[in-house]
């Protein structure tokens, strides 16, 4: 069963409460919050499909809002209401046994006049600085409404005062996905160099392989002639054609190895 923290603050006080899904399933109502504080609800898990519903229907959320809060979206998502705003995104987070893999989770926020509800798809810390900052009075947040806990948009559960600093938020956003884009370019980059490796080696591999058949290939031949058993062949009753035979041989060969050398084909500062 899923997780669940409900703090609730204003500039003077806050308090925390942490209970199951199906507590603030059941008790968590638009009626019991008022103007006076502000009401942040976080769900870890979202295993507990029956009391999120329970609780979108006694919050009069749309329908469909509870089937985006289940259904796995790969872009950012916002939907403005009569009563509420529903935002969804994508975050990510190093995993526990290695820092350089992200473990991907899906987050959705659905913000009212004086409420904030998140989903988050697992347990992951996520929100730490901002529950510190609840707790402790630190920065503006407790003299602020839920709006400040979310990104800007031209809505009226948008405090325009807090303009500046979703100004500021995006602004952060623009430039984790510059770095982003430019890591993705230079990781291309180093990709292409590899292949391009790759393949100089193998045709390197592949000049190799054709220079030596080149110098075989004539060998192979004269090999073929002198050996057909036909009778009547001058060459077979010299007394030293065997050794004769293999004198031209090796020097064919070394003839084709010098002219290849030559020309710079087995040169390895080519490569």
């Amino acid at each position: 069963m899923s997780q669940c923290q409900l703090y609730k603050y204003n500039a003077t006080f806050y308090t925390v409460k942490k209970e199951n899904s199906e507590f603030f399933g059941s008790s968590f109502s638009e009626n019991e919050l008022d103007n006076d504080h502000v009401a942040w609800l976080n769900f870890h898990g979202l295993d507990d499909t029956k009391s999120i519903e329970e609780l979108c229907h006694k919050l009069d959320l749309d329908k469909l809002t509870n089937e985006n809060i289940h259904t796995s979206s790969r872009r950012p998502k916002i939907e403005e209401y009569p009563k509420y705003v529903f935002f969804q995104i994508k975050s990510a987070l190093p995993t526990e046994k290695d820092d350089n893999l992200l473990n991907q989770e899906q987050i959705s926020f659905i913000l009212g006049s004086n409420y904030l509800i998140s989903f988050q798809e697992k347990a992951a810390d996520h929100f730490s600085d901002i529950r510190d900052r609840i707790i402790k009075a630190r920065g503006k947040i407790r003299s602020k409404g839920p709006d400040f806990l979310l990104a800007s948009s031209d809505s009226i559960f948008l405090d325009k005062a807090n303009f500046r600093y979703f100004s500021n938020l995006k602004s952060s956003c623009a430039s984790a996905l510059e770095e982003i884009d430019a890591n993705k370019q230079i990781l291309e980059g180093l990709t292409n160099l590899y292949y391009a490796v790759q393949g100089q080696r193998m045709n390197q591999i592949m000049k190799v392989l054709t220079i030596v058949s080149a110098i075989f290939i004539p060998l192979t031949f004269i090999v073929g002639v002198y050996g057909m058993n036909f009778e009547n062949m001058p060459e077979l009753k010299y007394q030293n054609g065997y050794f004769i035979i293999m004198a031209c041989m090796l020097i064919l060969g070394i003839s084709l190895l010098a002219y290849f050398i030559k020309r710079g084909w087995l040169n390895r500062e080519d490569e």
